[in-house]
């Protein structure tokens, strides 16, 4: 019967939080008609396009150091064998390493200069 409780209780946990991020994530949605263009923006371009834009990003000598760096540690920790989360819990796992491509997704559109968005990627810069 403990165990039983035990598993039940990880479930609602697992639940709860899946509820928690799809509710925050509508949120988000909803309140950023920004993050929506820029989102089909990206989408638009396609992975090819969208990829040769970074490389020229970081390549342009208009674009702040910071920016032009971060590609490694995101790289690091995509390839790290430990996250926050394990991998082997479903949804959960994955979804650390989408807040985290997410966020530096942000910090790279939030401080590389428009000119060089608006040339290479053909986004404006979200608010």
């Amino acid at each position: 019967m403990l165990a039983t409780l035990s598993w039940w209780s990880v479930f609602l946990v697992f639940l709860g939080f899946l509820l928690f991020f799809l509710v925050a994530g509508a949120i988000v949605w909803w309140r950023s008609p920004g993050l929506r263009a820029v989102l089909s923006t990206l989408k638009a371009l396609g992975w090819r396009r969208g990829i040769r834009g970074a490389w020229a990003i970081t390549r342009d000598p208009r674009t702040p150091l910071v920016v032009r760096l971060l590609p490694i540690p995101l790289v690091v920790y995509l390839a790290m064998p430990f996250d926050f989360i394990p991998d082997f819990i479903p949804l959960l796992g994955q979804l650390d390493d989408v807040v985290v491509i997410a966020l530096v997704a942000w910090i790279v559109v939030r401080l590389t200069p428009p000119d060089v968005l608006r040339e290479h990627l053909g986004i404006e810069r979200v608010s």
